[in-house]
């Protein structure tokens, strides 16, 4: 039995955007699924979402997924360069290494961390066999081109669905069936 871990967004939560629609799709599948809340949502850092997720999982194999939405993207990157067990596979949701285009300083000030501290994309390729990035061409945080690189980089395949904004319950997304496709082809 596959264990799929979904980490949400900042601000978000286990009932955001699409997360309890894919979490449903992948149990009528059979898998064992993992929608937790991350702690302090509105000001996340990479300590304490990184140490959770890493508390939740407990020992990582080859059954092991996850997919991440925005800042969960960063936070399953983080924790794989933590561990040396191969994984199954990651799908990440408009993923991110840079943000541009925040609505206030206290946004960058909490971004600022996660953008310019470094993720050792050999030491995750080593623990990542599959992974997909699933991105809008009109994200408005902007970096698009930037972020597409960065996880070719990491050999993710490369989905691109155009005019989807932050691919989130924002822009509409309560369900995203190109997820679960793209989860079934790992």
């Amino acid at each position: 039995m596959k264990r799929i871990f979904i980490i949400h967004g900042w601000e978000g939560n286990h009932e955001s955007d699409w997360l309890p629609w894919l979490k449903s799709e992948l149990e009528k599948l059979g898998h064992k699924v993992f929608t937790p809340d991350m702690p302090k949502t509105n000001r996340p850092t990479i300590e304490a979402w990184v140490g959770h997720l890493r508390e939740l999982v407990g020992t990582p194999d080859k059954n092991t997924y996850f997919i991440g939405g925005s800042i969960g993207c960063q936070t399953i990157l983080r924790y794989l360069e933590t561990v040396s067990t191969p994984v199954g596979g990651a799908i990440f949701i408009a993923g991110w290494f840079d943000l541009k285009n925040m609505e206030s300083k206290e946004e960058e000030d909490i971004a600022e961390p996660w953008i310019k501290t470094p993720i050792d994309i050999a030491k995750v390729k080593r623990v990542l066999p599959k992974s997909i990035l699933i991105i809008s061409d009109n994200d408005p945080f902007g970096a698009v081109e930037e972020n597409k690189k960065k996880f070719a980089e990491l050999g993710s395949k490369i989905l691109l669905m155009p005019g989807a904004g932050h691919i989130s319950g924002d822009y509409g997304y309560t369900e995203l069936p190109e997820a679960l496709e793209e989860f079934k082809k790992l």
